[in-house]
């Protein structure tokens, strides 16, 4: 068309990846900085873009015969394309070592791959293969440009990935804790579809890893809500394949997968039963037609088909007809979308949709719809629950009866500790209930630290040996002291077992602070008095500058510092109890008489004092 602009190309995480660690390479082996790089793409075509930040982490250190650090940054610009990454800073730190090797790993923000079936194997960073393979040529290339004959150790790094990764679809794939570094041309499109095909193929690699033969698609959130509505099945279990439905046919049925079924609006889908397999308004509309078309074949009145024709949507069209007709309507549709479906999928693949509406509900099932339902729901099914089990805060009395009957009826008990037997959580529940001494147990190493990454690897590690279990059909109890909501180690393993799929519950247990205030045999709050819940190894100070009461959860090691904010605040009242109804249990009623540090099963109720 004369006069349209023509659309502007930009670049991917992988080439701003590429030339921050050229600029780096350049800057560590010849001691100077340069302002702009250029890099040559996969497929050949070399390209210019600035360098915003060079840093030398250990300047002049090469020329002592010890490794040295550079690191340089570069800012995505992604073009036309409405990529969320435009204009973020992508980092690579170079560090040269005497070791004859090369290796390439993410920094923060860039993620770290958690399931089978992704470009990199589970435990790698999310740098794809292509990124990965133009970063070695580019930091090789340097190397024996300069005659550097060792080794470099490279680090992509997005600090702005980690919050940017929540509104992505990496969570949901697999990829923790940040982005990825992509681009297989090095160039961004400004069209968005490409990538979100890639994303629907990702998805699908990612259940067949996973074992998943029969595969669920829905081409929107309301799909997703419908299932979950209506059969309780998880988001996470579905493929969201927005309007590609002929694509997702075509990619589930490469990959092996011996079924798939569509769970569908049917503003969408009446259009699959005109044979239209990209859903979308740019490319087809003929809802109306097509409908009034089935109207005709299903022997409905003409003069409402119609009248159809003149509809907006869907719900207005079948607004026109009675029960009757809409279910003579569907039946008709249905057979079409069926046919249509099973043609693109070919033989040795079965294709089915379950149609529904806002105002209506299910509208029908296809031919194949029901056993692919049923095949979907026994895949689910045959892996067991996690159930976070709260035991209470120390007396096997205080355990409710709904937890001694989930862990009863749990074939396998997960304990923090390595020992399971000894651990304070398993000692409260045997003395609540005998048969815990003939379940099977699982000892999970959940260290005591602030050191994110040591932390982050041990949840990692202790979900997957939780999900080995639930893989085996059997539903597993974890133990946890107080109850599972309140700052409990089991939300960090809960979290990625639901993202994967796998059914989790909660049951509450007495929380340490309600049994405290018990024990002290007062009340926590009166009237419009507010409370506050502070884990007090992280925030002390700010939490006693609060209205209300507070309650200082596991302030063992900051007794000091809490006596003297309580002698210097006149009017605040400070309580300790430690190992509350357990042996060894112990009550400071005043700060005078609190001991210089206390173990870990301590907790404070401090109050303002009242006139």
């Amino acid at each position: 068309m004369a006069g349209r602009r023509r659309s502007e190309t930009g670049f991917t995480t992988g080439t701003c990846a590429q030339a921050a660690a050229r600029a780096a390479m350049i800057c560590l082996l010849s001691g100077k900085e340069v302002k702009e790089v250029t890099v040559t793409l996969p497929g050949g075509k070399q390209v210019s873009l600035p360098v915003e930040l060079t840093r030398r982490d250990t300047a002049g250190a090469l020329e002592t015969g010890q490794a040295g650090s550079v690191t340089c940054a570069v800012r995505k610009y992604s073009g036309d394309d409405p990529d969320i990454t435009n204009g973020i800073l992508v980092y690579a730190t170079v560090t040269a070592v005497r070791e004859k090797r090369f290796t390439i790993d993410g920094g923060i923000g860039v993620g770290r791959v958690t399931k089978p079936g992704l470009d990199q194997p589970v435990g790698a960073a999310a740098i794809n293969r292509v990124p990965r393979q133009m970063l070695r040529q580019t930091v090789q290339e340097v190397c024996r440009a300069y005659d550097w004959s060792y080794g470099i150790d490279t680090v992509i790094s997005m600090p702005e990935g980690v919050e940017l990764a929540r509104r992505t679809f990496n969570p949901r794939l697999g990829i923790e804790g940040g982005l990825s570094v992509l681009g297989t041309t090095g160039i961004v499109e400004p069209m968005s579809e490409k990538a979100l095909v890639d994303t629907i193929q990702v998805e699908i690699n990612v259940k067949r890893a996973a074992g998943e033969l029969y595969l669920l698609a829905a081409p929107g959130n309301y799909g997703l809500d419908f299932l979950n509505t209506q059969y309780e099945i998880p988001e996470s279990r579905a493929v969201k394949c927005s309007n590609y439905v002929g694509d997702t046919i075509d990619m589930a049925r490469n990959s092996g997968a011996k079924g798939i079924l569509f769970v569908a609006h049917i503003g969408k889908f009446i259009k699959v039963a005109g044979g239209i397999m990209n859903t979308h308004s740019r490319y087809a509309d003929a809802r109306m037609e097509i409908t009034a078309g089935a109207m005709l074949r299903a022997g409905l009145d003409p003069d409402k088909a119609r009248r159809v024709l003149d509809c907006i949507t869907m719900d207005d069209a079948l607004a026109l007809l009675s029960e009757e007709e809409r279910e003579k309507l569907m039946r008709e549709v249905l057979e079409r979308i069926h046919a249509y479906l099973n043609l693109r999928a070919e033989e040795g693949m079965m294709a089915g949709a379950i149609v529904f509406s806002g105002t209506y509900g299910c509208l029908g099932r296809t031919a194949y719809a029901d056993e692919l339902l049923e095949q979907i729901q026994r895949e689910q099914h045959a892996a067991g629950t996690l159930y976070g089990v709260g035991v209470g805060p120390g007396d096997p009395e205080l355990m409710t009866g709904k937890a001694l009957r989930v862990i009863r009826e749990c074939e396998v008990l997960a304990v923090p500790g390595r020992i399971p037997k000894e651990t304070v959580a398993y000692q409260i529940a045997r003395g609540a209930l005998k048969e815990v001494e003939e379940k099977e147990l699982l000892g999970l190493h959940l260290p005591m630290t602030k050191d994110a990454s040591v932390l982050a690897e041990s949840h990692k590690k202790a979900a997957e040996e939780i999900k080995k279990i639930l893989d085996t059909g059997k539903n597993v109890a974890f133990l946890t002291l107080g109850d599972p909501c309140i700052y409990s180690t089991f939300a960090y393993v809960q979290k990625p077992l639901q993202e994967a799929g796998y059914e989790t519950k909660i049951i509450n247990g007495i929380p340490s602070f309600l049994a405290v205030s018990a024990r002290l045999n007062e009340v926590l709050t009166e009237g419009a008095q507010m409370l506050h819940v502070i884990p007090a190894t992280y925030q002390v100070e700010e939490g006693m500058k609060l209205d209300g009461t507070r309650v200082l959860m596991k302030c063992g090691k900051k007794l000091p510092e809490i006596g003297r904010i309580l002698k210097e605040k006149e009017d605040l009242t400070g309580k300790l109890v430690e190992r509350c109804g357990m042996e060894g249990e112990q009550i400071y009623e005043n700060p005078e008489e609190f001991p210089e540090e206390s173990g870990y099963y301590s907790l404070m109720i401090v109050k303002e004092e009242q006139a």
